[in-house]
């Protein structure tokens, strides 16, 4: 009691337990963050393929940290870009792999997905080049086509992502962060996947080897492009679509290079 002369207990009085955070809490912080971050000319009608179902109880401030930061960057360009939104299965499919996913496997995509970097393999391509100059003369051509496509490969995804523009599923998720999820490269930069021109323009030259090494070449593209969706760097579409840009592009070096003609 006041004036009595004893203590007050307010100072014992047990102290009120942090509020554990939901997935719903996350998605909220993400969509507001968005909206105070981002142009309404950068917004999406679809900001999140999160559809949170039952509260998950998260009690760890770094999460909230994911939540909360920039999730889509800003582009100051002269000329107007095209917008290119995933397709429904796109987003089903990225929904999936951001709830079942665990750090494991998306470090060892993390790893693996370096196979298929135009650095990677414009140092390969060079490699090869150099060894086939004292070759025969059929692998000399071979090497200067790979060579010629690596570089073309290489830079023509780079030309494209300045006149295209789509947001990476790893912009969209918050579950798949807490489950190993990494960013990828620009927020903006999803469509073409630049692996999936890389393996693609390949596999189009492979198509000249024998049936055993041409179905190795094959298998190893077809995991090196998975991992691109593995890790949400792209959607399902954007890497069919940079297979198909590859394949055409390594037709149209063939004219040039004269790969792939008998004699």
């Amino acid at each position: 009691m006041i004036g009595s002369g004893m203590p007050s207990n307010h100072n014992n009085a047990p102290r009120p337990k942090p509020m554990a955070l939901s997935s719903n809490h996350l998605s909220h912080a993400f969509n507001a963050t968005v909206r105070r971050t981002v142009p309404r000319w950068e917004r999406f009608s679809r900001l999140s393929i999160e559809r949170p179902r039952r509260p998950a109880p998260l009690a760890n401030r770094y999460f909230m940290g994911i939540a909360a930061r920039p999730i889509v960057e800003r582009r100051s360009r002269l000329s107007m870009t095209i917008r290119v939104h995933p397709l429904p299965a796109d987003t089903a499919l990225a929904r999936i792999i951001a709830r079942n996913t665990r750090p494991l496997p998306e470090d060892v995509s993390s790893i693996i997905t370096w196979g298929a970097d135009g650095h990677v393999l414009t140092a390969l391509a060079v490699g090869w080049w150099l060894w086939s100059r004292s070759k025969s003369p059929a692998q000399r051509r071979a090497g200067d086509h790979v060579l010629l496509t690596t570089f073309a490969a290489v830079l023509l995804p780079h030309l494209l992502k300045t006149q295209f523009d789509q947001v990476r599923p790893d912009r969209r998720t918050v579950r798949g962060h807490l489950h190993g999820i990494p960013l990828s490269g620009k927020a903006l930069d999803a469509f073409p996947s630049g692996h999936a021109v890389h393996v693609g323009a390949l596999a189009s030259a492979a198509t000249e080897l024998r049936p055993a090494k041409r179905n190795l070449v094959w298998a190893i593209g077809a995991v090196l492009v998975s991992t691109r969706i593995v890790l949400l760097a792209h959607w399902a579409s954007d890497v069919i679509a940079g297979l198909a840009i590859g394949a055409v592009l390594e037709r149209l070096m063939r004219r040039l290079t004269g790969f792939g003609r008998s004699g």
